[in-house]
């Protein structure tokens, strides 16, 4: 990375990460967080040093500067959408609204749990939630 990248992945570290030293017997280390606005994640499992959870640090901050500085064209190019993936997921937000509407029927479920174990829709969430593009189930 050139000097200017450098500058920005230590502003990023400042502003939105932070290490914390554990306070749980059983899990020693270094906790790497990430805060956003009021939202703060714990990331990864402790780290043992200081070293660590700050290279740690380091590497979250680069990967996220790169997906942040990604083109939508770049990121919609790595999906390879295809007219028939974009049918199905029209559908199930068609279904879904006829199902939570005062008319939904039985009909609405069951094309909505057949177009989400669909495997072409499938392969698309994964690559969705490899990119933290979804949010995480409860």
């Amino acid at each position: 990375m050139n000097e200017l990248d450098e500058k920005q992945v230590s502003r990023f570290i400042k502003k939105y990460t932070r290490k914390q030293k554990s306070t749980d017997i059983n899990n020693s280390g270094y906790f790497v967080w990430l805060d956003i606005d009021q939202q703060h994640f714990k990331l990864a499992d402790p780290k043992e040093t200081k070293k660590q959870a700050n290279w740690y640090r380091r590497q979250l901050a680069i990967a996220l500067i790169r997906l942040a500085s990604a083109s939508i064209e770049e990121i919609m190019n790595e999906f390879e959408i295809e007219v028939s993936l974009l049918s199905k997921l029209g559908s199930i937000v068609i279904h879904a609204e006829e199902l939570l509407s005062d008319g939904g029927h039985k009909f609405d479920k069951a094309a909505l749990e057949s177009l989400i174990s669909d495997q072409e829709i499938q392969k698309w969430l994964s690559k969705m939630n490899a990119m933290a593009l979804l949010p995480v189930k409860r």
